[in-house]
């Protein structure tokens, strides 16, 4: 057991981080206090940066275009990276990038379940008695076969959605269109028709 220098509290050793340094084998703060004590630290060196930029600011932005000026070979590199797009990058890195999102999504799928959840719910609730399924089913049916034929992941769209932002639709066949999966992506939440 041993006393933290910060707290005050008498904790267990399992508490303190070791630190050979020390004669006690252990540091002085216990591990919740050294996290309280960095973050502490981080907000004033932030703090600090901020007063200094706003004091010198109009220094920075002088020295800043001087650089600029003296080094146009470094900015256009920066420039040139910055321009690689979004596609050109995932294209050169989709395995990692699918991996990472695997992984991702096994680490959060509780989020992934409920989202789902709140998104079948509002389905069933935008569904009327009196829609005809075989038409539904039928439109369904018909984005499968178009996404064979075609080679492309084709779905099905709601054309004015079910949960927009200013007004919501229902779940009827005369509210579905079929798409393909990157312009339904594109469209999000919004209301259009994709001619």
């Amino acid at each position: 057991m041993l006393k933290c220098g910060r707290c005050g509290e008498i904790k267990e050793l399992r508490c303190f981080n070791k630190d050979s340094s020390k004669k006690r084998g252990h540091a002085s703060y216990c591990k919740i206090c050294k996290k309280e004590r960095e973050l502490e630290t981080k907000d004033v060196i932030i703090s600090r940066r901020r007063r200094y930029y706003e004091k010198n600011k109009e220094r920075i932005l002088e020295l800043q275009k001087e650089d600029r000026r003296n080094n146009p070979d470094k900015y256009k590199q920066r420039e040139l990276l910055r321009s690689e797009s979004k596609k050109e990058y995932r294209n050169k890195n989709k395995e990692a990038l699918k991996k990472k999102k695997s992984s991702y999504r096994k680490k959060n799928q509780s989020n992934y379940n409920a989202r789902e959840a709140k998104r079948r719910a509002g389905k069933l609730q935008a569904t009327p008695n009196w829609y005809e399924k075989d038409k539904i089913e039928f439109v369904y049916k018909k984005s499968k076969e178009l996404s064979k034929l075609l080679g492309e992941q084709m779905e099905v769209d709601h054309i004015i959605p079910l949960q927009g932002k200013d007004v919501c639709g229902l779940h009827v066949w005369e509210n579905l269109q079929i798409l393909e999966k990157s312009l339904n992506v594109s469209k999000g939440n919004r209301s259009y028709y994709v001619i």
